[in-house]
């Protein structure tokens, strides 16, 4: 089967994911969209693509792509999705998934209505220590899960007097300012929330209740390419968890943390522990995975890296190996494979709009926690119904 993908974003979407893509046996990048023509005709051009949009509506209405890839600032994205599946197209859309908990249920609720496959862009899952994790956990190695730990954090910079997250600024550029724009629909919490709770549920299920708290602790960013932005939304979260299989967890998300070690996570029951250190934040398909079990080993920690088999670093006809498995590109890859075989098969992508839906529920919920201070329960933001 042969999958013909339209990417809307003509910065990390196309130059990552589309390097992605063309690992997939099958799978072609034909297309892209920008918000400006002239933009669209230049990424293009540089590419090699077919075809070159400055409106997502004309995209949409093309015949010959099968899937888009949505990776714009969340407040544009669920108009996209709404477009693209209502024309029939599978997506791949990015994190935070939604504006709000009844959007992010009505894409679900489309997609699953439509019998289309929607995927989104949190790819820790398809690491190969993260996905090992997954399977020993499910293989009972921990025995009864009982608390998990997970911190996603990146840089804060501060050089030659400019002091700013890492993340809003590539090659000197003031790229990504509208991370800390009111209205975007991002922060902290919404963006690395959301994808450690994604990680978090993967492994243990869903999600009870919450309590979290949200700040915005670098009132200023003093930016490289000259010029202080005031930023409207949070860059620190931190929230306690409770599963529906009564374990917990504790999740930080941030963007101002000095030399981070950008992932933790570890997962603790009542007959081992398992544990990623991941300064690359994904991208280093070599990351290891620690493991320990609870036999008395006179005095030693007993922690030793797991071995990872070859089948958790390759796509079928990918054309490489364990030892030479793209750096960055590995977990894409493996996703954007699952989600060709999930169109093929008529089954649900990894991670699923449902998954996402549930997920943004609990990011609402952990926002709403901070007005009511106290535990708030997932499931009624699960209940909201409409747009």
């Amino acid at each position: 089967m042969t999958l013909r993908i339209g990417v809307i974003g003509a910065n990390w979407a196309l130059r990552a994911h589309g390097a992605a893509w063309a690992l997939v046996p099958g799978a072609e990048v034909v297309a892209v969209c920008t918000s400006r023509r002239d933009t669209a005709d230049a990424a293009a051009a540089a590419y090699g693509l077919k075809g070159a949009y400055d409106d997502y509506r004309l995209m949409m209405a093309d015949p010959t792509i099968d899937i888009v890839d949505i990776a714009t600032k969340p407040s544009v994205r669920p108009d996209m999705v709404f477009a693209a599946l209502e024309a029939g197209k599978h997506v791949n859309n990015a994190i935070p998934f939604a504006m709000s908990a009844p959007q992010a249920l009505a894409m679900r609720d489309l997609q699953l209505g439509r019998g289309l496959v929607g995927v989104v862009d949190a790819q820790f899952r398809w690491v190969p220590a993260y996905s090992r994790m997954k399977e020993m956990i499910d293989d009972g190695f921990l025995g009864e899960a009982v608390h998990a730990t997970m911190t996603l954090q990146l840089p804060l910079t501060y050089d030659k007097g400019d002091l700013y997250p890492a993340i809003v600024c590539s090659a000197g550029e003031n790229s990504h300012l509208w991370l800390g724009e009111a209205g975007s629909g991002a922060s902290a919490w919404r963006n690395f929330g959301s994808h450690s709770l994604l990680m978090l549920t993967h492994l243990l299920g869903p999600i009870e209740e919450i309590v979290a708290s949200t700040d915005i602790h670098l009132q200023t960013w003093q930016l490289p390419a000259g010029g202080t932005f005031q930023p409207a939304n949070d860059d620190v979260g931190v929230a306690l968890v409770r599963f529906v299989s009564g374990a917990v967890a504790t999740v930080t998300a941030t963007w101002i943390t000095p030399d981070p070690d950008c992932v933790f996570l570890e997962v603790s029951g009542t007959r081992g522990r398992l544990a990623i250190r991941d300064r690359t934040f994904g991208r280093d398909p070599h990351v290891p995975l620690r493991a320990v079990d609870a036999r008395p080993r006179n005095g030693s920690s007993g922690e030793w890296s797991e071995p990872l088999p070859e089948r958790l670093y390759t796509v079928a006809g990918g054309g490489y190996g364990k030892d030479d498995a793209p750096h960055t590109l590995t977990p894409l890859a493996r996703m954007f494979e699952h989600m060709a075989r999930a169109i093929d098969d008529g089954t649900e992508g990894s991670p699923s709009f449902s998954e996402a839906s549930h997920v943004h529920c609990a990011v609402e919920a952990g926002a709403h926690s901070m007005l009511s201070r106290s535990w708030t329960r997932v499931d009624q933001f699960e209940r909201a119904s409409g747009p």
